[in-house]
């Protein structure tokens, strides 16, 4: 689905009044400013959180291409966190992935290739 530009967006605090009457704008930027601290802070707390998990194997549950680079697959491991990884699967195949990189929203790695016993 591709979004209309609706033209410039303005944060709240480039707005500036000089009318009477306009205390509740004082509060409203402090609400922004809380918000986007909080914002941070769950960042900050994922990104910690997926990057102890590099270096591990998880399952994933292939859906697709990946959105941003069609040579490599998306998936979901069963934290529900998005994969996009290096491999051969389709759709709705279960594959374990060696993860080798992270974000606060994203895991990247590749397809394990099973050890024949």
């Amino acid at each position: 689905m591709k979004q209309e530009n609706l033209g410039p967006r303005y944060h709240i605090r480039d707005v500036k009044v000089e009318a009477d009457g306009f205390a509740g704008l004082d509060l409203a930027i402090g609400k922004v400013d809380r918000i986007e601290r909080l914002v941070e802070v769950v960042q900050r707390v994922a990104a910690s959180r997926n990057a102890e998990r590099i270096g591990r194997t998880e399952e994933v549950l292939v859906e697709s291409p990946s959105r941003t680079d069609p040579h490599l697959l998306r998936g979901r491991t069963r934290r529900n966190t998005t994969v996009n990884f290096a491999g051969a699967a389709v759709a709705g195949d279960l594959v374990e992935v060696r993860i080798e990189a992270a974000t606060s929203t994203t895991l990247r790695g590749v397809q394990a290739v099973p050890v024949a016993a």
